[in-house]
């Protein structure tokens, strides 16, 4: 449900 974060915020979880 990462896409509803923006990607301005680096996400740990989002290391694809």
């Amino acid at each position: 449900g990462y896409d509803d974060i923006p990607k301005e915020i680096p996400d740990p979880d989002a290391k694809k």
